[in-house]
């Protein structure tokens, strides 16, 4: 890959576009020389922002040629800030520098990926520039990428994680393919022609949810957890879907191309050995040639067949319980699609997605019945259950489409238990919740004693904290305007919550069938004053 830098055989190739203008080879390395001299003044341990891809391909080469040690990550906060520079701009005119890219040996260029990791606590996994290379050359040798007409590459996720840099980020510098310079948001709008698309499950999950057409694709590659075969199913009705198995530390290690496929195929240039409670990968994707995995895995020959992740074992009582087991279990039960349980305050909880058939039981018999009836289902298999439950529609992921953990414990410790959101639906810059006020919730205790509404303040903060969420802007410091309550909320109803984002608010509108209950506009700014009409 580096040596498109050193000549000038391939600068007429398009290396970024999107719906409006295009970007040669010629032309990024450029702005890239341009910007060499200015990164060598700053410090050497430098962070990227992924949000902008033109700004962030920039900076990576430049920091590449300039010998910096490059850090990914989707929260600065992660760093000490006093050791590193963010590069969130880049130069895009200067002086026209003629001088030849230094030679730099991609074994000593360093990327550091910061990843929550399967525990949870923070990581920070180093890659060489040699690792990456490696990785993108061996994916595009199995699936034959370079022998396709050209590609667009676009993606749902950034190159702060792992696959995001591999598949949508590397891969396409490595070949002959373009890279799609916007992320992909909305799946609904989406329209680019021969296009390879990168994502997760959950935003494919979406898609097929929502029985949607990806106009233009012609392949779809999914990581960061196991693709439902029920999505699968859905997709290879329309594309070559390839699912991907690996982990930020060890990179790609498996794939299917099958929708019910149990056995994996391991890449060509990777081993494992599986020990008793992990499996040691072998892999010249990582800085360090063998990684440890705290995953069980069955080897036959070149095929992996994936058991469980051996590192959930929740010591309850002094007895140990597969978090995972419980899960799977429960999620044969007709009322649940999907599940997470974890260890809080010495007991297990347990945030559950329901089924069609779960929200009607919800909405029918209420919260308590429903938890009766999910315990009395696990006691028949387990000694210990969940004493803490909460019910949604979907489990909340993070971008790399992993569970949010860390997202899912907060639900739990706050002092506030939350109506059930039944269905969610997502639109361009909006979306629309739909939720179930059941009877105990804790806001309606003494709100008022024979004749339970919701108050406003419960509206504003839910209302926020979804906004927030999903739009990811800080709202909860900003002005409201314009709010107005124009009818109750009673316990035991089902209410609409539409968000919509503009350029610098937040609206929200809480609604039924027939009548707007209450609206109002949250700034994305941090001052806070209102007025109450």
């Amino acid at each position: 890959m580096l040596e498109d830098f050193y000549n000038t055989r391939s600068d007429e190739r398009i290396v970024l576009t999107n719906n409006s203008e295009s970007i040669c080879l010629g032309k990024l390395k450029e702005y890239i020389k341009i910007n060499i001299p200015l990164l060598k003044t700053k410090k050497v341990n430098v962070v990227l922002i992924p949000d902008n891809i033109l700004i962030f391909t920039i900076n990576f080469f430049a920091a590449v040629f300039a010998g910096k040690n490059i850090y990914l990550t989707d929260n600065v906060n992660k760093i000490n800030a006093q050791d590193v520079e963010v590069l969130n701009n880049c130069l895009l005119s200067g002086e026209n520098n003629s001088e030849q890219f230094p030679r730099v040996n991609e074994k000593e260029i360093f990327i550091n990926i910061l990843t929550s990791g399967s525990s949870g606590e923070p990581k920070c996994i180093i890659k060489s520039l040699e690792n990456l290379i490696k990785e993108a050359r061996d994916i595009n040798k199995a699936f034959g990428f370079s022998n396709k007409d050209t590609l667009t590459v676009t993606s749902s996720t950034t190159c702060s994680h792992m696959f995001g840099l591999t598949f949508g980020f590397m891969l396409p510098l490595c070949t002959k393919h373009a890279i799609y310079s916007e992320i992909i948001e909305y799946p609904d709008i989406y329209n680019i022609e021969n296009s390879l698309f990168v994502s997760t499950p959950s935003f494919l999950d979406t898609v097929m949810k929502n029985n949607l057409v990806l106009k233009g694709v012609n392949y779809i590659v999914s990581a960061g957890a196991k693709l439902k075969d029920e999505t699968f199913n859905y997709l290879e009705r329309f594309y070559k879907v390839i699912d991907i198995y690996g982990s930020t530390e060890t990179g790609v290690i498996a794939y299917r191309t099958t929708s019910g496929e149990k056995e994996l195929t391991l890449f060509e240039n990777v081993k494992i050995f599986p020990k008793k409670n992990s499996v040691i990968v072998n892999t010249a994707y990582s800085f360090n040639r063998e990684v440890e995995i705290s995953d069980k895995i069955e080897l036959h020959g070149n095929k992996i067949i994936l058991k469980n992740r051996t590192d959930r074992l929740l010591k309850i009582q002094e007895k140990r319980i597969s978090a995972e087991d419980m899960e799977h279990s429960l999620n044969k039960n007709d009322f649940v699609t999907e599940n997470y349980c974890f260890k809080n305050e010495d007991k297990i909880a347990c945030l559950c997605a329901l089924t069609d058939c779960g929200r009607n039981f919800l909405l029918e018999n209420g919260i308590s019945e429903l938890t009766k009836k999910l315990k009395t289902y696990l006691k028949q298999q387990y000694e210990i259950i969940p004493q803490r439950w909460k019910f949604t529609d979907e489990l909340p992921k993070t971008k790399a489409g992993k569970i949010n953990k860390e997202f899912i414990q907060h639900l739990f410790n706050i002092n506030l238990s939350f109506p059930v959101i039944l269905e969610r639906i997502p639109e361009a810059e909006s979306i629309t919740y739909k939720l179930f006020f059941h009877k105990n919730c804790s806001f309606y205790s003494g709100h008022f004693p024979n004749f339970p509404i919701t108050p406003g303040v419960v509206q504003l903060y839910l209302a926020s904290f979804l906004g927030e969420n999903y739009f990811h802007e800080n709202l909860s410091g900003g002005q409201i305007r314009k709010i107005k309550f124009s009818n109750i909320i009673h316990a035991g109803e089902v209410i609409n919550l539409k968000l919509t984002r503009k350029k610098s608010s937040v609206s929200f509108e809480y609604f039924s069938e027939d009548q707007t209950l209450s609206s109002g506009i949250f700034s994305c700014e941090n001052v806070f004053e209102g007025v109450i009409e």
